[in-house]
């Protein structure tokens, strides 16, 4: 497996472990409204984790991996395109997550400015991998069938 890819893959693990702690504080509070009501507030940033961190970032790990080469000799394409959007990706994803979990404390408009940071910082990593593996699928997309004659 690519260097890239574990790194993508250990990260959203990371993630998912975050996202399950906070997600089961968020559900003890269905237990205990009385003293964790203030745990409901932090949704936003448990999905951002759960869904940015994890499921997005898995994704695109084993997209990584698993796309076809290529050549022979296992080019990838882009490697630093991946790179970019690895780093963004994490960024974005991580600074979303303060930035909400903040917001459910503080009421500041410097919060949701940041927070708009925070996502073009996760559309720059999708735009980033889209631009990696383009030349590693466009050969598959442009092949000519065989005809059924």
């Amino acid at each position: 497996m690519p260097r890239l890819s574990c790194y993508f893959i250990r990260a959203a693990l990371i993630y998912l472990a975050l996202g399950a702690l906070l997600g089961g504080l968020i559900l003890s509070a269905k237990g205990a409204p009385s003293t964790l009501g203030w745990a409901w507030q932090f949704l936003p940033a448990h999905i951002q984790l759960v869904i940015g961190g994890w499921l997005i970032q898995l994704s695109l790990g084993v997209a990584y991996w698993i796309l076809p080469r290529r050549d022979g000799t296992g080019d990838r394409g882009r490697p630093a395109a991946a790179w970019l959007c690895f780093a963004a990706l994490n960024v974005g994803v991580a600074g979303a997550a303060i930035l909400l979990a903040l917001r459910a404390v503080l009421q500041a408009a410097w919060l949701d400015a940041l927070l708009g940071l925070a996502a073009l910082g996760q559309v720059l990593a999708l735009a980033a991998f889209a631009w990696h593996a383009w030349p590693r699928v466009a050969p598959v997309l442009t092949q000519a069938r065989p005809s059924a004659h």
